[in-house]
């Protein structure tokens, strides 16, 4: 327990800058495990968003709270240890005006969602074969689909998204884990009429 403590401390500490308290509360250490989510404490939780994406998946005696998939061509990644994040912005053209005070707003429009993706992979021994695939999805040059039910709020249609950054931080000697972070950008299909 405490190892799988300080694989996660280190690698987000790596992939983000946060470094977590250094303690573990006394109801996470004597946390009893379910079996299903039909069963035990999360029985009344729900495993979907309202938007259908996965969020919650019990794998390998562990609950997951909100997996990540990312699918192209029928291919899928799927990150269990993922904390994801969406930054927006708008565009606003400000026409000010003589004789009055502020400005008058016009052409508002939403730029494409920043998401950022933070992972870890890891195994029991270096996640090798992880790493490749995800050098592999990295490799695509054209958009995917993400299943996330933090983006789902934000994406419409299809959640699709393109690839813009991806950082293999370094480990500091941790030899059974690596980390991710990726920085995606939406995108959405447009029709042009003329």
């Amino acid at each position: 327990m405490a190892n799988l403590f300080k694989i996660a401390t280190t690698a987000y500490a790596t992939a983000t800058g946060y470094v977590a308290p250094p303690f573990i509360p006394v109801e996470m250490i004597n946390r009893p495990k379910a079996k299903s989510f039909d069963k035990g404490e999360f029985a009344e939780k729900e495993t979907q968003s309202v938007n259908g994406a996965p969020l919650r998946k019990y794998q390998g005696g562990i609950y997951y709270f909100m997996p990540v998939v990312i699918n192209h061509d029928g291919t899928k990644w799927e990150f269990n240890n993922a904390v994801v994040s969406v930054a927006g912005k708008k565009s606003i053209v400000e026409t000010p005006l003589v004789g009055r005070q502020g400005t008058v707003k016009e052409l508002i429009n939403i730029q494409d969602y920043e998401i950022k993706l933070v992972a870890l992979l890891s195994g029991d021994d270096y996640p090798e074969q992880e790493v490749m695939d995800a050098v592999k999805l990295w490799e695509i040059n054209e958009n995917v689909k993400m299943e996330c039910a933090i983006t789902d709020y934000f994406l419409k249609d299809e959640d699709r998204v393109v690839i813009k950054h991806i950082d293999f931080p370094a480990m500091e000697g941790e030899e059974d884990s690596q980390a991710i972070v990726m920085t995606l950008v939406s995108d959405q299909n447009f029709e042009l009429e003329l």
